[in-house]
């Protein structure tokens, strides 16, 4: 990866040397093209690592086993802060990112998780007249409310400006993701046209909460959307013009059709141990069925989802949380001969130093596994290649 940027001052420096009528000059130019776009990758790449890492660090660091790591996540600020309380003040460490904000106690097994913040739909503001020092409030939709101090106006400032930018950011592209969806809505005509319902197969969990479908958690499919939900994200009721009376659908669908804001409550009974993103997401690099076989155990059919160099497992295609996820820095992928496994001929192996992390996939074609090691050895490449 160092090589890159040297290579690229060579061409610089080799095409100012010559001659504006030299014959080389054309494929110098082609040349220094070439390599200047694959520094820029390079650079991504290294801050995607960088980032990756950082990320890692914050996790490693908290007391619960707790995956941080998510598409598009990016750590932006971390420090302690005085959080006021009834009974004065709890020194709290705060750890900021684009999309969620967490606040932790100390403990000797390291730092857990009072409270876990999504960023959408928090304000901030720095009281007029307060005698709390250097000090602003959070405010929260979702959560519980407070008021914070730092140690310095600077710091408070800093911690203010920052939180502020974020908060510009996520608006940003909440709006944009609106606008989109509005659009959809007004095609798909929900309460008018009869949508095509899924099939039961094709989800293994609630499209809306994310719980799992059991023997007594049945299926259910909005008449709005034709999503397949539990019988809690589907239990009211609403007028659809197609069906000329009222029928069950989904809270989105209830919402949209009756104005009516539902209030979400919390479960306990929601696994927090998988990850909250649906099978399908923009920007996927490659999505698809494969055959998987860990260190221990048989082969097992899953949906996979390669995004941002983490390889995703899912039951079934139209799930909304992953089985499981898999960064790929530091793996290494390898197709596996024909023949070596038995009745299996379209083999890729990933591997970890820890053999017990390693695992088989198997594609359906030659072609399909040809593309999957390749996207899967250029997720995983670079830290290789920096380590080498």
């Amino acid at each position: 990866v160092q090589r890159i940027p040297r290579y690229k001052l060579l061409l610089e420096s080799y095409l100012k040397r010559l001659p504006n009528d030299s014959p080389d000059k054309p494929d110098t130019e082609k040349a220094l093209l070439n390599i200047s776009e694959a520094a820029d990758r390079a650079n991504n790449r290294m801050k995607e690592l960088q980032e990756f890492e950082r990320i890692m660090e914050v996790q490693r660091s908290l007391a619960e086993n707790l995956s941080l790591i998510v598409p598009g996540r990016v750590f932006l600020k971390e420090g302690f802060l005085n959080k006021c309380s009834r009974r004065g003040f709890d020194r709290r460490k705060f750890f900021l990112f684009n999309d969620i904000m967490l606040y932790c106690s100390s403990t000797a097994a390291g730092f857990k998780i009072k409270r876990k913040m999504p960023l959408a739909g928090l304000k901030i503001e720095v009281p007029q007249v307060a005698d709390i020092p250097h000090c602003f409030s959070v405010i929260s939709r979702q959560e519980k409310s407070f008021m914070v101090s730092a140690s310095s106006q600077e710091e408070r400032d800093d911690w203010f400006k920052t939180i502020s930018s974020a908060l510009k950011q996520l608006d940003k592209k909440l709006h944009s993701l609106r606008r989109r969806s509005s659009l959809l809505l007004t095609t798909s005509e929900i309460g008018i046209q009869a949508p095509v319902w899924l099939p039961d197969k094709s989800a293994s969990m609630c499209m809306e909460c994310g719980k799992v479908f059991t023997a007594l958690r049945r299926r259910h499919h909005c008449r709005g959307c034709g999503r397949i939900l539990c019988s809690d994200c589907s239990k009211n009721k609403a007028f659809l013009k197609f069906l000329n009376r009222e029928d069950r659908v989904c809270n989105s669908c209830f919402s949209k059709l009756t104005g009516t804001v539902l209030i979400e409550e919390t479960d306990s009974g929601a696994s927090t141990s998988v990850k909250d993103i649906k099978a399908h997401t923009e920007g996927a690099q490659k999505i698809g069925y494969l055959h998987v076989k860990r260190m221990k155990g048989g082969w097992i059919r899953q949906w996979f989802q390669l995004k941002d160099s983490i390889l995703y497992s899912f039951k079934a295609h139209e799930d909304v949380k992953a089985l499981s996820t898999t960064p790929l820095l530091g793996y290494t992928v390898e197709r596996v001969s024909q023949g070596t496994m038995k009745d299996k001929d379209f083999v890729m192996k990933v591997s970890h130093k820890s053999e017990a992390q390693s695992f088989f996939l198997e594609a359906e074609s030659d072609d399909e596994c040809s593309q999957w090691v390749e996207l899967l050895k250029s997720a995983s490449q670079l830290l290789s290649t920096s380590e080498s």
